[in-house]
């Protein structure tokens, strides 16, 4: 049978939890399947109940249930009970990163503390490989897989050199002079009289928003030794936020000390609200900074309702395992929340600056994970900035990079 016939799909289940349901909504309900749990022994589709092989992760609230990665199967075992349903949901709610014990430097897990680089799955969209396995094993085959495609840009740096006074021009000024930097010097003086600053690349994005699904997520705070945008409070800095505003949806980018502070995150939302006109309701963390469950907990209580920030800043690839969006589960209240996640694939500067690869072999990189989202369904999704689209600097030749992933949306 195909996944459009008019089918429910039955499945024998020891009790209904909403760690089962939460997994099947994602196996089924995104792919258009209906289905329902049978308790009694009425005939079922599939037995997930123990006696037919189901292990314990979705009847109960165990957070360090011991997992083991069978290689050869790419699939986990929980109590050595090879379980797709169960290695679903492992992943989907990072469970892994609740007991994690391992930060870098900006507090973050990463890809090389993770179970899905280290068992060589980072860069298959290994959740809807699963479901498909799944779907398969009853006859259902997928017949169109939906994708789409979404670029999206950070603004961390509104201007390098534009509309920046008082102490702050007057400190850089000094440190270029103190290190020679005759480039910079030289630069600042061409903008103030007039010229383009190298970051003012909002005519290219709004051009690129016109034939593409484009996001763009704003930092309104300015001060701190990672939140160093211009200050909001200037006209100039609110005129081309309200400008690209009209254009393209402008979600916030909560600052690199808010992550799990909700008086934070919703007094920058406020901000950015009071420029644009419109309610803010859409975020990601500045420096990709979340902790489970906290950082998402921030975000409810600051009336943010979807995220952008699922991904890893020094790997590429499907840090929940999909391309699709899902409601966040929230493992300490065992709750299928109204927080909805909206991963990514990859970031410009986990291509450039993490991983150290050419223009070219970034490409190559690209060209692989967009097969993946094309072939297993969801939104083939990037992470750009204003700073980095313009060939300047140490980005010199990567416009080029851009560019082609543009292109793959016509593939």
């Amino acid at each position: 049978m195909s996944s459009d016939s008019q089918i429910t799909v039955k499945i024998k289940v020891n009790e209904v939890t909403p760690r089962l349901t939460y997994v099947c909504d994602f196996v089924f309900k995104q792919r258009s399947i209906d289905y329902s749990f049978i308790l009694g022994d009425e005939e079922a589709h599939i037995d997930y109940t123990f006696d037919g092989g189901a292990s314990e992760l979705l009847y109960d609230e165990n957070l360090e249930r011991r997992a083991t990665f069978d290689s050869e199967a790419k699939v986990y075992l929980f109590n050595e009970r090879k379980d797709y349903f169960a290695s679903i949901f492992y992943v989907l709610t990072r469970m892994e990163e609740y007991t994690a014990t391992i930060w870098d430097h900006h507090d973050r897990f990463t890809a090389e503390q993770s179970e899905l680089k280290a068992n060589g799955i980072l860069e298959f969209a290994i959740c809807d490989r699963w479901a498909e396995h799944i779907l398969n094993s009853i006859d259902i085959s997928v017949q169109e897989r939906s994708s789409d495609f979404e670029v999206t840009f950070d603004i961390d740096n509104t201007y390098a050199y534009k509309h920046k006074l008082g102490i702050r021009r007057t400190l850089s000024i000094m440190r270029d002079r103190v290190q020679n930097n005759k480039k910079r010097l030289r630069e600042r003086k061409e903008v103030e009289s007039g010229g383009k600053d190298p970051y003012d690349t909002f005519t290219d994005i709004s051009s690129i928003s016109e034939k593409f699904k484009t996001r763009v997520f704003w930092l309104v705070e300015s001060h701190g030794k990672y939140d160093r945008n211009l200050d909001v409070s200037l006209p100039e800095h609110q005129n081309v936020i309200k400008e690209i505003s009209e254009k393209i949806p402008v979600g916030i980018h909560p600052s690199y000390k808010s992550f799990c502070s909700p008086s934070m995150v919703e007094d920058e939302r406020k901000k950015l609200e009071a420029i644009t006109g419109s309610r803010v309701n859409v975020s990601r963390q500045h420096f990709l900074r979340f902790k489970l469950p906290d950082s998402y907990r921030t975000l409810l209580k600051a009336g943010i309702k979807n995220d952008y920030t699922m991904g890893f800043a020094d790997a590429t690839g499907f840090r929940a395992g999909t391309a699709r969006s899902f409601p966040w589960y929230d493992l300490l209240e065992e709750s299928i929340t109204e927080l909805i996640i909206h991963p990514f694939v990859y970031m410009d500067g986990t291509l450039n600056e993490y991983l150290k690869l050419t223009p070219e072999a970034a490409k190559d990189r690209i060209k692989g994970l967009h097969e993946e989202v094309k072939h297993y369904g969801g939104t083939f999704r990037c992470i750009w900035h204003n700073e980095t689209i313009g060939d300047y600097n140490h980005w010199k030749g990567w416009r080029s990079v851009l560019d082609y992933t543009l292109s793959l949306y016509h593939e």
